[in-house]
């Protein structure tokens, strides 16, 4: 099996989620951290 270029539909985005403190120690809020991305082919199933 061979996928072809125009069969690849779906744009994904892979990441993690990340958060921190600020200067005067208070939570900062998460935030997403892309790594990567990738296409794929949708298919119902």
């Amino acid at each position: 099996m061979s996928l072809k270029p125009e069969e690849m539909t779906c744009r994904l985005s892979i990441g993690y989620m990340q958060s921190g403190r600020g200067p005067l120690g208070e939570h900062l809020p998460e935030q997403l951290v892309t790594t990567g991305k990738a296409w794929a082919k949708r298919e119902l199933v």
